[in-house]
Formats: C-alpha cells, sequence, structure tokens
C-alpha cells in the first residue's frame, strides 16, 4: 500500500499553487515573491489606482486641408503630434517602482511593453507613423504599430531591470526638468469623404508587468491615461469646403486576409483562446466544443467597407446603383488528431454547427469527412435575392461590424489518447462575396474574397503561425484509499471478520453488509493539513472559484456462487457518515445485476467555491459507510463452508478552478485497498468478507419409556430411576445448551465490532 505521506504530498502541490496564488491576489499590502528561476526577489507593489498620464502632450493641426489636385482620392487631410517627457508623465508612479528584479511580460520570457492604442474615426485613414526615442527608459527600436480596423497600438518596451529603470528615470527626469522631451510622436492621417460633425481621436493603454518568473509572481497593473483617456479633435473636414468626388462603381475582383481565430470551451466553461498555454481538460472524458471567430469587422473596415464608403456623401445614390448575382458566403473547416473525435456526428455524417453574430446569414451544410476527423461547414446568406441595390448591401455590412462565429460541439478523446500530451486541431476559413452593379445603364462584375488568417495576439501556444487549438487533459494524481468490508447477521453488530470467518446462525440467516472507506487520513486529515498551512489566505477561499466539480465514489459488492441478494430494491442501500453526500438512484448508476451490486455516491449540492467544499469534506466523519441490506445463502449451498464476499471501491476528484483570472484544472483518482489490520481471516487479499453458517441442529428423539414393573417401593428420600433418567436427560440439554453457547463465544472471539444501523 501506497504510505500516506506520498499521497499527502500529491494533493498538497496542487493545493500549495491555489492557495499561494490566491495569498498573492489577496494581499492587501506590499508584499514580496521568490522568483525560483532566477532566485532573486521582487517587491510586488501596493494595490491601488497605478496610472501614467499623456493625454495632455497629445495634440492635432485642428484644421483640414483641401488637396490642389482636383482628382486626388485624399481630398481632406491633419496630422497628430505629441512631444512626452517621459520619465515625467511617469513621475506618479516613480515612488512605486521596485528595487529587485526585471518588468518581466506575460510570457516572462522579457521586459514588459507600454502598450498605448490610437482610435481615428471611422472615415479616417492613417497615412504614416512616427515615433522618436530618446528616453532611457525604453528601448530605442520601437516598432511599427499593430492596426486593428481603425485603432493601432504602439509598444514601448520597458529598458533593462529595476535597479537600471531607477537610475535611467532620475537621468531622464533632470534633461526633462531642463526643458528636454524624451518620446515624439507623428501621425499622419487623410479621410476621402466629409463628415456633419466634428469627429474625435481617442488614446488609452497599459502597462502590466508580473514581480518574478514563477507561477507565485504577482501582476501589476499600471493604467496609461485609463481613467481619463486622450482625447483630442480630429479636423472638421465639411467647413473645409473641399469639393466631393464621385465615387465609380467597383470592377474587377480583389483579395484580402480576414483575421480569426480557434477558442475552446470545455465542459462548458468559458470560451478561451488559448494564447498563452494550453486548454486543458481535467479528463479523458472531457467534451470540448470550438468556436472559428472570423473578425468580419475587416470587411467593414477594409476594400469592402471602403467601396461603400465612398457614397457617404450622396446617400441617394445607393438606392440607383442596382445588385444582382448576388453571392455571399463564408467556407470553415476543422480538422482533428487522430486522438480526438466527433461524439455527435450523426449517421448522414453530419454535424451540428451553431452560428452567431451574422444576422441574414445561416450555416447552409454541416458534413464530416469519410474518416471522421474533418467537418466542412458552409455559411451563406438566408435571403440573397433580397439584397437589390447598394442601400441593401450597405445595411447587410454594417450588421457584421462585430464577430462572425461557428461552433461546432461534441468534441472528445479517443482511447488512443494520452494524459498531459498535447493534441492541435487545425482550422482553415475563408470568404467571398461577388455581385454584378448598374447605374445608368452600365453593368460592371465585382467580387471580393477573404481568406482567414490567425490574428498574432490570439494565436495557439504550440502552433502560433496556424489557425489552431491546442488541448489535451490532465493527468489524474492516483491516490490509495484504505478500505474494508464488514457484515452481520441483520440486527447484530457487523465486524471486521479479521481473525476469524464469521459463522452465521443457520442458512436462513441475512445479512447486512457495510463497505468501510477511511477517509480521516486521506481526504480529510489532508485537507486540514493544508488549511491550517495557508491559514492566512483561509478567509479568502470564496475567491477560489470551483467548476464542473466531479467528487464521487463508486462501490461493488460481488456475492458468490451459493450466496444472493432477498432484495433488490436500490433505495434501501444507505450512507452512513456522509451528511454532504447521497446515494445515486439513477439505475445507471447504482444497480443489480448478478450477484453484484454497484452503488455510487457523490455531492449532494453543487459546489462552486474551495470554502463549500472545505465545509462540506468537514462535515465526513472519519469512516464512512454504504450498507447494503438483504444478503442471504442461496439453496444449495453447504454448512460449515467458506463463502468470500468480495468489494471494490473507486473515487474521483476533479474540477477546473479559477483564481484571478485563471483556470486550472487537477484531478485526483482514489483506490480502496485493503485495511491490513482488518482483513479478512480466509481471504486477506483484497476487500473481502468470508463467511459460512452452522449446520442444523436437529432435536434428539427421546426414547420411549418401558412400562412400569411392579417393584419393592424405594425408600424414603431417594428418587426413583425414571427422575433420574429424566434428569440424566435435563442434564444433557444443559450440556448441549452450554456447548452452543461457548462456540458461539469462540466464534465472536477477538473480532472488532462495530454497531450495524
Amino acid at each position: 500500500m501506497k504510505t500516506k505521506s506520498k499521497i499527502f504530498g500529491s494533493m498538497l502541490v496542487i493545493a500549495a499553487m491555489l492557495f499561494a496564488g490566491m495569498a498573492a491576489a489577496a494581499a492587501p499590502q506590499a508584499a514580496y515573491a521568490t522568483d525560483s528561476a532566477t532566485g532573486g526577489q521582487a517587491a510586488a507593489l501596493k494595490t491601488g489606482k497605478l496610472e501614467v498620464k499623456l493625454a495632455k502632450y497629445f495634440s492635432t493641426d485642428a484644421k483640414a486641408e483641401c488637396s490642389q489636385d482636383k482628382s486626388s482620392a485624399h481630398p481632406y487631410s491633419g496630422t497628430l503630434k505629441a512631444d512626452i517627457p517621459l520619465a515625467t508623465a511617469m513621475s506618479d508612479f516613480s515612488d512605486k517602482f521596485p528595487s529587485m528584479g526585471f518588468p518581466w511580460d506575460e510570457t516572462k520570457t522579457t521586459d514588459a511593453y507600454i502598450y498605448y492604442t490610437l482610435t481615428f474615426p471611422s472615415n479616417v485613414v492613417v497615412d504614416s507613423t512616427d515615433v522618436s526615442v530618446t528616453s532611457n527608459l525604453i528601448k530605442k527600436n520601437v516598432k511599427a504599430p499593430v492596426q486593428n480596423g481603425n485603432s493601432y497600438t504602439f509598444a514601448l518596451q520597458m529598458n533593462e531591470d529595476w535597479p537600471t529603470i531607477k537610475r535611467n528615470y532620475a537621468a531622464d527626469k533632470a534633461k526633462e526638468d531642463a526643458g528636454a522631451k524624451t518620446v515624439s510622436v507623428s501621425i499622419r492621417y487623410h479621410s476621402t469623404s466629409a463628415t456633419s460633425e466634428k469627429q474625435y481621436i481617442t488614446g488609452s493603454g497599459k502597462l502590466d508587468f508580473w514581480t518574478g518568473r514563477s507561477f507565485f509572481s504577482v501582476k501589476t497593473h499600471v493604467g496609461v491615461d485609463e481613467s481619463s483617456p486622450m482625447k483630442v479633435e480630429a479636423a472638421d473636414f465639411t467647413k473645409a469646403g473641399c469639393p466631393s468626388k464621385p465615387a465609380p462603381l467597383p470592377e474587377g475582383e480583389t483579395t484580402a486576409d480576414l483575421t480569426a481565430d480557434l477558442l475552446g470551451s470545455v465542459d462548458g466553461s468559458a470560451r478561451d483562446t488559448a494564447h498563452n498555454y494550453v486548454l486543458s481538460a481535467q479528463s479523458k472524458k472531457s467534451v470540448f466544443s470550438v468556436t472559428g471567430t472570423l473578425h468580419v469587422n475587416d470587411l467593414v473596415k477594409g476594400q469592402m467597407g471602403e467601396v461603400i464608403k465612398k457614397y457617404n456623401e450622396t446617400p441617394e445614390l445607393f438606392s440607383d446603383i442596382a445588385l444582382s448575382k448576388v453571392k455571399f458566403s463564408f467556407d470553415a473547416k476543422l480538422t482533428l488528431p487522430q486522438e480526438l473525435k466527433f461524439t455527435m456526428a450523426d449517421a448522414q455524417s453530419r454535424v451540428a454547427a451553431a452560428l452567431e453574430g451574422a444576422p441574414g446569414f445561416e450555416v447552409k451544410s454541416s458534413t464530416v469527412s469519410a474518416d471522421g476527423k474533418t467537418v466542412n461547414i458552409t455559411i451563406g446568406l438566408k435571403n440573397p435575392e433580397s439584397i437589390t441595390d447598394f442601400a441593401r448591401l450597405k445595411s447587410l455590412i454594417d450588421s457584421l461590424d462585430k464577430d462572425l462565429s461557428v461552433t461546432v460541439g461534441g468534441i472528445t478523446f479517443t482511447d488512443d489518447a494520452k494524459p498531459d500530451t498535447d493534441y492541435t486541431i487545425e482550422g482553415a476559413a475563408g470568404g467571398k462575396f461577388s455581385a454584378s452593379a448598374t447605374q445608368n445603364g452600365v453593368t460592371h462584375e465585382f467580387a471580393y474574397s477573404y481568406t482567414a488568417a490567425q490574428k498574432p495576439d490570439e494565436a495557439d501556444s504550440v502552433k502560433p503561425n496556424a489557425l489552431a487549438l491546442t488541448v489535451n487533459y490532465v493527468k489524474a494524481v492516483p491516490m490509495d484509499l484504505p478500505s474494508d468490508l464488514l457484515g452481520a447477521e441483520t440486527g447484530k453488530t457487523r465486524v471486521t471478520e479479521h481473525d476469524e470467518v464469521y459463522t452465521a446462525s443457520s442458512r436462513k440467516s441475512v445479512l447486512t453488509m457495510s463497505g468501510a472507506l477511511h477517509v480521516r487520513d486521506i481526504v480529510k486529515k489532508q485537507m486540514k493539513e493544508i488549511e491550517e498551512k495557508y491559514g492566512q489566505a483561509s478567509g479568502g477561499f470564496e475567491k477560489i472559484g470551483l467548476s464542473n466539480v466531479d467528487y464521487g465514489f463508486t462501490a461493488t459488492l460481488t456475492l458468490p456462487e451459493g450466496m444472493e441478494y432477498s432484495d433488490t430494491d436500490i433505495s434501501k442501500i444507505t450512507l452512513e457518515g456522509a451528511p454532504g453526500f447521497e446515494i445515486s438512484q439513477d439505475p445507471a448508476q447504482t444497480f443489480y445485476k448478478g450477484r453484484t451490486v454497484t452503488v455510487h455516491f457523490s455531492l449532494k449540492s453543487k459546489i462552486v467555491n474551495y470554502r463549500q467544499l472545505s465545509d462540506t469534506i468537514k462535515q465526513l466523519q472519519d469512516t464512512l459507510y454504504v450498507n447494503v441490506p438483504g444478503v442471504r445463502f442461496a439453496k444449495g449451498s453447504k454448512a460449515n463452508t467458506n463463502y468470500t464476499i468480495r468489494g471494490t471501491v473507486s473515487g474521483v476528484f476533479s474540477a477546473r478552478t479559477t483564481l484571478s483570472g485563471r483556470t486550472i484544472p487537477f484531478a485526483f483518482e482514489w483506490t480502496g485497498v485493503q485495511q491490513p489490520d482488518e482483513a479478512d481471516a480466509a481471504a486477506p487479499e483484497g476487500i473481502n468478507f468470508t463467511v459460512k453458517y452452522r449446520p442444523e441442529v436437529k432435536p434428539r428423539t427421546q426414547p420411549k419409556p418401558e412400562p412400569k414393573k411392579n417393584v419393592p417401593a424405594t425408600p424414603s428420600g431417594k428418587k426413583q430411576d425414571g427422575r433420574l433418567a429424566q434428569t440424566g436427560s435435563g442434564v444433557m440439554v444443559l450440556v448441549f445448551a452450554a456447548a452452543a453457547l461457548a462456540g458461539a463465544g469462540i466464534t465472536f472471539a477477538g473480532r472488532k465490532r462495530s454497531t450495524l444501523q
């Protein structure tokens, strides 16, 4: 049998991760987290709102410029500028700089970044961006901003470790106090159409860094214009009085990328892009759903949207541009590795697919390949014939100004899958719009084709260059659960039958068998020691969320040939010592089959946090009993013959634990093992109980009395022979009774007893 210390150690590792993370998240004052990778210490900042303010340094030229070239496609333009003394802007935050370590980014592989996102009005196009850096707080090689629609995100990487940053801050602050500016931004933009009202350019950002590289490091958030975002007025193009240029009808075919991502959900959990880690399930039986998301915002902001925007100045033309032969569709493909399968594919090789975020569209088909590994999905317009002019096309495109998602569920692991092994699901998608446009008797054919490309900041952690999602399932931590099988005739004291075989009164005796689970040294003791070790965090147990909790035990009792159940009513099986648990009345979980009964019991109520779990486990008695009544000897059984009843027990505790936004699955598996000092007298290997019954004792036949003879009278004070015989017979009866009692005493001698209820 495995040692209890080894079992406890397995559970303690998981608990240490949870409680240490919770303690760090809940600490109200400055704390230190040890970086196990570097051996250094990084100071966790005091909680509170930390912020860097850049907004006041931004401005625009606040005017519109009309192009002298009347045929120019860029008649309106402007410039956004900022000259920033970065150290001065960070002065409210500077006294909170940690004294040691590095400002690690989320991956804990490099220095953190200051991210700042500028968002321009929908009818504005950015022509150029220029950022120059003389600050020593950040690295000089500033990369081009990442564009997402009309938003541009700049990333300024922190320079060196915190001691160096502190020294550089002091040097830069001295220069800035003398009037120097250490970061300069210049962005040139234009618009192809005027607007009837003024619009704004907005900006905000963040600096998130981790205090170390270990699991126990602390994340610190610093806002950049977070509480009061930057907002400056763009040029009022209408007041510029620039002339409008007629927009030509679209013609020909244009191709472009459509950013996309694959997200996953395990056992009904929230969808996860799994960008920085593999999406883990808590068991091999877990079921995934995979969602392919097309960021159709690209359609609105991209080439197709630009065509529609050309007519913004004269929207009355929309209905004058007729459309015909309209086709608008998206195709998606999802391919599983060999170790995953679709569980919901029907006999026609179809699988259900749910569409979201696409009003006016529907799933036209969803089919599975012959090998059962690939699903092909086609999405199309519900009523393509209703798109008869540009006005209806614009309305359709406007409705797609969000993500289009299609979800396929019922994905699980095959028998070949292994725990803690990564399996990658791959996807592909694209779309096409085509139509004929007619205006003033002139018709042009045009089309737009889109190919899905993985969005970089949502990329899979294992295969980032593909539209992919990598999954696995955790390996359950195996543990032994000390167990025993007790029994007795119904109404009598149950015994463990360790020293000798249990002897029933007769073949007609009916026994109640009790499966014992000694949870004190495994479940209760472990949780108690864990809570004592991390007692300082006990007030925050509610913050540790638990979902998909599976906590239960399954026991079996198998009778040998020669024994049987007198009653197979599962409602008569009882559970002792576990007020927070109940025996399942589902015949698929608790049932009799032949000479074997299977009993499953699990938590009564739904558990959503660690506090609820802790309170439930504390209510458990040191030993739990599952009582199965109605066990008897069958006809044809033999007296003084050993009959060994065999039991098994197993348990599982798995869940998904969430703390500070991070979800971690875990699983434990218990296997019942016979407690050595309670082992069966005749069959000590295994959870067994051996029983026999006494032979039936038939009453002794008394001889018929002889006729009385004429004999001399007996002298006074002496008994007759007949009474002596009778007395002798009485003595023999007492002898047999004494022998029976003595046998009973020997039979029960040395047995451990517990009250059978």
